[in-house]
């Protein structure tokens, strides 16, 4: 596709501006967000689809502020699915405009597996995987579109 706005920005760890930023197809408007985890802001922002109304924010770990924000969706297809602290299956699912494909997979904090994994628009391969914080395995692996080779792999010191 031949959009001039950039499909990913890193920034670095120190900084306290985004480290991720993924724009929607043919748009500007991002549609996730990850800021520093040391920063005051939210951390996580997804947006509705062609809006800059965020359809879910996570803000940071030690915020007093609400973690989770979600708002409303023209479709009858579910677009959050929030699962017991405890379980190992997953915490937060968000789907896909009129698709049972997860765009958006959060799992369990003390879990070993992808906390984080936001699929491709109608495809099962992953464009953003995020591993556990504890993990010495990438904590963000980004794919090309409608490819499995990955644009960008992060380790947790290597940014």
């Amino acid at each position: 596709t031949n959009i001039s706005v950039p499909m990913l920005t890193v920034y670095h760890h120190a900084s306290s501006v985004p480290i991720l930023t993924v724009y929607h197809h043919a748009s500007s408007v991002p549609i996730l967000t990850v800021y520093h985890h040391a920063s005051s802001v939210h951390i996580l922002t997804v947006y509705h689809h062609a809006s800059s109304v965020p359809i879910l924010t996570v803000y940071q770990h030690a915020s007093s502020v609400p973690i989770l924000t979600v708002y409303q969706h023209a479709s009858s297809v579910p677009i959050l699915t929030v699962y017991q602290h405890a379980s190992s299956v997953p915490i937060l699912t968000v789907y896909q405009h009129a698709s049972s494909v997860p765009i958006l997979t959060v799992y369990q904090h003390a879990s070993s597996v992808p906390i984080l994994t936001v699929y491709q628009h109608a495809s099962s391969v992953p464009i953003l995987t995020v591993y556990q914080h504890a993990s010495s395995v990438p904590i963000l692996t980004v794919y090309q579109h409608a490819s499995s080779v990955s644009i960008i792999k992060l380790g947790r010191r290597d940014y």
